[in-house]
C-alpha cells in the first residue's frame, strides 16, 4: 500500500466515478480499476460497489476512507489496520445523524448541541466522531459526515459555514502576574505556543505583531492543548487559546461552572482589539442530497437559547 493507491481510493470517492476519477488522475480506467482491486485485496475488504448512482462506499470502506484520510496528511505516523481487528465492523459513521466535531470542542459543546437536536427532532438519533478540523471538513464534503462542528478555519467554496458561538481568543498566563498587557514587560516574556503548522500559530504570531510588534525571541512549541496550559499552568510562560479550549479544559476537571475561571491554575486576560474574531461554525456539504433537513437544523441550533452558554467570561 503506498500514498498513490490510497489518493486514487479517495478520489473515487469523491467523484463517486472510476471514469472521473481517472480522468482526474489522467491514468486510464482499467488501470484505476486495477489499483483499487489491488488496495481492496491489500485491506482484505470491499472499499466500493457500484450503484444506480454511481460509486458508493461500503460499510468498511467508509471506516477505511477515515483511516485514508488521516495517513495521506500523515503518511508516516499511521497503520492500515486498528491493533483490536475491529476497524471495518464500527457502523460509527454509517447509521442516523452523523455528526462530526473538532477535537477539543466535543466535552465542551456536545451537551447543549445534543440538546439542541432533541428539541428539533427527538427521533433523531447521533453518531459522533471526534477529529482535527481537516478531517471533519474531508468527512463533511465527501458526505461521510451529515455536518461538522469547526473551529475557526478558512472557507471552502462547497461547504456552507454557519456561525453559531464567538469564540474569542484569550491570552493565559501565571496568576501571580497583577498587568498581564503590560507590553514592555509581556515582549520579553516566555510563550509556549502551537507549532507552526496548526493554525492557532497563525493567530497567535498576529496578535503578537498587533500587540507588541514584534515577535517574542523566547517562545517554546508544542503541539496538544494540554501540555501547553499544563505548562502555563506550572508558570513557565504565557499563551493565546480560544476559549472554547479552556472551557472544555475546565469541564474535564470537574471544576464548578459558577467559579470555575477563579479556580483556574493561570490568569485569562481579554485581549479587547486585539483578538481577531473568531466562531465556531456548524459546516455541511451544499450539494449533498439526504433526506435529513440539515439547514433547518443548524439554523435551530444557532438559535437555540444555550449556544452562548458559558462561551464568555466577565
Amino acid at each position: 500500500m503506498d500514498l498513490n493507491s490510497l489518493d486514487s481510493f479517495i478520489t473515487i470517492v469523491r467523484e463517486k466515478s472510476i471514469t472521473k476519477a481517472s480522468h482526474m488522475l489522467h491514468i486510464t480506467q482499467p488501470a484505476l480499476t486495477s489499483k483499487l482491486k489491488k488496495l481492496e485485496t491489500e485491506v482484505g475488504v470491499q472499499l466500493v460497489e457500484r450503484s444506480k448512482k454511481g460509486v458508493e462506499l461500503t460499510i468498511p470502506g467508509t471506516s477505511f476512507l477515515v483511516k485514508a484520510l488521516k495517513m495521506v496528511r500523515e503518511f508516516d505516523s499511521g497503520n492500515i489496520l486498528d491493533q483490536d481487528g475491529d476497524f471495518f465492523h464500527s457502523t460509527n459513521l454509517n447509521k442516523n445523524l452523523k455528526i462530526g466535531i473538532t477535537r477539543p470542542l466535543a466535552t465542551s459543546l456536545l451537551p447543549d448541541i445534543l440538546s439542541s437536536i432533541n428539541e428539533f427532532d427527538p427521533n433523531l438519533k447521533c453518531n459522533i466522531t471526534s477529529e482535527l478540523t481537516d478531517l471533519v471538513l474531508d468527512l463533511v464534503l465527501f458526505g461521510e459526515l451529515h455536518f461538522g462542528i469547526v473551529c475557526y478555519c478558512k472557507p471552502q467554496e462547497e461547504l456552507e459555514f454557519i456561525p453559531i458561538y464567538k469564540d474569542d481568543i484569550v491570552l493565559i498566563g501565571p496568576k501571580s502576574d497583577s498587568n498581564p498587557l503590560d507590553k514592555k514587560k509581556l515582549v520579553n516574556k516566555p510563550f509556549i505556543l502551537f507549532n507552526k503548522s496548526l493554525p492557532l500559530r497563525h493567530d497567535a504570531n498576529e496578535i503578537l505583531l498587533n500587540m507588541l510588534g514584534e515577535i517574542p525571541e523566547n517562545i517554546q512549541e508544542v503541539n496538544d492543548t494540554y501540555a501547553l496550559i499544563s505548562m502555563i499552568s506550572s508558570g513557565l510562560g504565557y499563551s493565546f487559546l480560544p476559549l472554547s479550549f479552556i472551557l472544555d479544559f475546565v469541564q474535564l476537571r470537574n471544576f464548578n461552572k459558577t467559579d470555575s475561571y477563579d479556580m483556574l491554575p493561570f490568569k485569562i486576560t481579554n485581549l479587547g482589539k486585539y483578538s481577531p474574531p473568531r466562531y465556531i461554525h456548524i459546516v455541511y456539504a451544499k450539494n449533498r442530497s439526504t433526506n435529513l433537513p440539515i439547514e433547518r437544523l443548524a439554523e435551530y441550533i444557532k438559535s437555540s437559547r444555550d449556544r452562548q452558554k458559558n462561551m464568555y467570561i466577565s
